[in-house]
C-alpha cells in the first residue's frame, strides 16, 4: 500500500506543478486568486467535506446505527445546500481571505484573536486526525507515515489553494468511481428503518449541517470563487455531491465495502478522502496564522508556515494515543464559538458582545451540570439562537 501511497501523491505533484506561479502570491496561494470557476468550486468543496473521516467515522455509525449512521453526511449535504441559499454570495462578497478576517472589523482585538487561534488549533487537530487515519488504514510504521505526510505538505506548497482545488477533482473521482465498483456486488447486509436511534446520530446531524453552513475550510473554497453567483452555485452543486456520495457510501457499504480487511479498492477511496482533507486544511490554516495571527504577507514565511502546521499534527498523531474523543470535544466548543459571531457579523452592523459571551457560556455551565456534550451543545444552540433574534429585534 505505501508503494500505491507514493505513486498517487507524486501523481498529485506534478498536477500542482503549473500552479507554481500562479500561487506566488498571496492571494494565489490562500485563495486561488478569486479564479475557481463553478465545476472546480463544486468539486473541491465536496472533496474537502467528505474527507476520510466521513468515511471512517460514517463505517462506524452505519455498523451501529444502521440506515440512521448516514445522516450526519447527508446533512452536511443539506447544510452546503443551506449555505449556498444564505451566507455564500455574502462571504464571497466580503474580499477576505479567511473566516477570522470577516469579523475583524466587528469584533474587539482580543476576540479576533481568540476565535483565529481557536480556528488554528481546530485544523491542527483535524489534521493529526487525519494523518492518523492514513497510518491506520494503511498499517504505516512512522516513517513511512512521515514520507506521506512529507508528499502531501509538497504538492501542497507548490500550488497552494490550486494545487488544492484541482486536485480535489480527482481525488474526488476516485472516491466515488471506487465506490460504484461495489454497485454490481450482491447485497449481503440489509439495514432496518424501523428502530429509532438514540439522540446521538441526531446530535452529529446537527453538529454537521451547522458546520458545513459556517466553517473555516468551506469559506476559503467560497472566497476563492470567481464571484458571487459562482460561489452560490459551487455550494448549492457541492450539496448535492456530498449526498449523492451518501448514498453510494451506504449502498456499497451493504454491498461489501469495508475497512476491516483492507485491499487496494478500498485503500485508493480512503486515502483519497484523507488526502482531499490535509491538504485543504494545511492551505487554510496557514492563511489564518499569517493573515489574522503574524499578519505578513511574506511568501516565505507563508511557505515555512505551511511547514510548521504538518510537523505538529504529524506529531500529534504520532505521540498522542486518543485524540478523536479531544477532537470532538474540541470540534462542538470551537462550532458553538465560531457560529454566532459569523451569523451576528451578517445579522448586524456590530457583533453584540452577548451574542458572542452566550452560546459558549451556557455550554460551559451545562457540561460542568451535566458532562454531556450533546445537551451542552443542545443548549448553546438554543440560547444562542435566542439572543440572536433578542438582538435582531432591539437593535
Amino acid at each position: 500500500m505505501f508503494a500505491i501511497a507514493i505513486i498517487f501523491l507524486i501523481l498529485m505533484g506534478l498536477i500542482s506543478f503549473p500552479f507554481i506561479k500562479k500561487s506566488s502570491t498571496e492571494e494565489g496561494y490562500f485563495v486561488s486568486s478569486r479564479k475557481l470557476g463553478t465545476i472546480t468550486l463544486s468539486f473541491t468543496l465536496a472533496a474537502t467535506t467528505i474527507g476520510g473521516s466521513a468515511v471512517i467515522v460514517s463505517l462506524k455509525l452505519i455498523a451501529k446505527y444502521g440506515i440512521w449512521g448516514i445522516l450526519a453526511d447527508v446533512f452536511g449535504g443539506l447544510g452546503l445546500i443551506v449555505l449556498s441559499f444564505t451566507l455564500s454570495e455574502k462571504v464571497r462578497k466580503s474580499e477576505a481571505l479567511t473566516l477570522p478576517s470577516m469579523l475583524k472589523n466587528n469584533l474587539n482585538k482580543t476576540e479576533y484573536k481568540i476565535i483565529a487561534t481557536a480556528l488554528i488549533i481546530a485544523e491542527i487537530c483535524w489534521i493529526a486526525l487525519s494523518i492518523k487515519s492514513i497510518k491506520i488504514i494503511g498499517n504505516f510504521n512512522n516513517f513511512e507515515t512521515a514520507i506521506i505526510t512529507l508528499l502531501i505538505l509538497g504538492y501542497s506548497l507548490l500550488g497552494g489553494q490550486w494545487s488544492v482545488s484541482k486536485t480535489d477533482i480527482i481525488q474526488f473521482l476516485l472516491i466515488v468511481i471506487g465506490l460504484a465498483f461495489f454497485l454490481p456486488r450482491p447485497v449481503i447486509k440489509t439495514f432496518s428503518i424501523n428502530k429509532l436511534p438514540d439522540s446521538f446520530p441526531i446530535y452529529l446531524a446537527v453538529l454537521m449541517l451547522l458546520s458545513h453552513i459556517i466553517g473555516p475550510d468551506i469559506y476559503s473554497k467560497l472566497l476563492s470563487a470567481k464571484d458571487e453567483k459562482t460561489a452560490r452555485k459551487g455550494a448549492f452543486y457541492s450539496g448535492i455531491l456530498k449526498i449523492v456520495f451518501s448514498l453510494l457510501l451506504l449502498i456499497s457499504i451493504a454491498k461489501g465495502f469495508s475497512v476491516k480487511n483492507i485491499n487496494l479498492l478500498v485503500f485508493i477511496i480512503v486515502f483519497s478522502a484523507i488526502t482531499s482533507s490535509i491538504d485543504s486544511m494545511l492551505v487554510t490554516s496557514t492563511s489564518i496564522i499569517c493573515e489574522d495571527i503574524l499578519k505578513t504577507k511574506n511568501t516565505r514565511i507563508i511557505k515555512l508556515t505551511t511547514v510548521f502546521v504538518s510537523v505538529i499534527p504529524f506529531l500529534l498523531a504520532i505521540f498522542t494515543p486518543n485524540i478523536i474523543s479531544l477532537l470532538a470535544a474540541g470540534y462542538t466548543v470551537l462550532l458553538i464559538a465560531i457560529t454566532f459571531p459569523v451569523l451576528s457579523f451578517f445579522l448586524f452592523n456590530e457583533i453584540e458582545p452577548v451574542s458572542v459571551i452566550t452560546p459558549p457560556l451556557i455550554f460551559a455551565i451545562v457540561f460542568l451540570l451535566t458532562k454531556s456534550n450533546q445537551y451542552s451543545f443542545f443548549s448553546s444552540i438554543i440560547f444562542g439562537g435566542l439572543t440572536l433574534a433578542y438582538t435582531k429585534v432591539y437593535s
